[in-house]
């Protein structure tokens, strides 16, 4: 509980909630297992995706700048699909039905799941809602995004464009 109370203060902090780094060193994607939301949810395996970039945000249904988010993540999923990126949303909700209540407000063009324990965002190092990492296609965390204002939108696409362009011998 109190992994999921500090959090909270983060999200209702705005001065906090800052963007982070692009990592110099890209670790490996650390190991996590999200739930379905419902039983509809296909399941989402992180480490099954290897090959595609792919952009994990945490999120919650009490968070506002997550609510904001979802369109810009479905923008992104619906642009780069085809070019190989993912997103994938996990829920950091205590009660899947208010992941549920949330996605019907705001639905989501990608894949979403749930982690009521907090195992995934713990693996990460989740600080602040929402929170993004961006994967290459190696599996290994190249970014790392805190907070969502729009004015981080470019400077974040661009980001995800560079990483598929590397892919495609664009360089390193």
């Amino acid at each position: 509980m109190r992994f999921f109370s500090s959090l909270f203060l983060v999200c209702a902090t705005p001065l906090l909630v800052l963007p982070g780094p692009v990592l110099a060193e890209r670790p490996a994607l650390p190991p996590c297992a999200p739930a379905r939301i419902d039983a509809q949810a296909p399941a989402v395996d992180l480490h099954e995706l290897r090959g595609r970039v792919v952009l994990i945000d945490f999120w919650a249904s009490w968070c506002a700048p997550c609510a904001h988010a979802f369109g810009f993540l479905n923008a992104l999923q619906d642009e780069f699909g085809a070019r190989g990126l993912t997103v994938v949303g996990i829920s950091v909700d205590k009660d899947a039905a208010d992941a549920r209540r949330f996605l019907q407000r705001y639905p989501a063009s990608f894949p979403t799941a749930i982690d009521s324990g907090g195992e995934c965002p713990r693996a990460f190092g989740v600080k602040a809602m929402p929170s993004s990492y961006l994967v290459d296609r190696e599996g290994r965390v190249v970014e790392v995004h805190r907070g969502f204002r729009n004015g981080d939108v470019t400077e974040r696409r661009r980001a995800v464009m560079k990483l598929l362009d590397e892919a495609r011998g664009g360089g390193r």
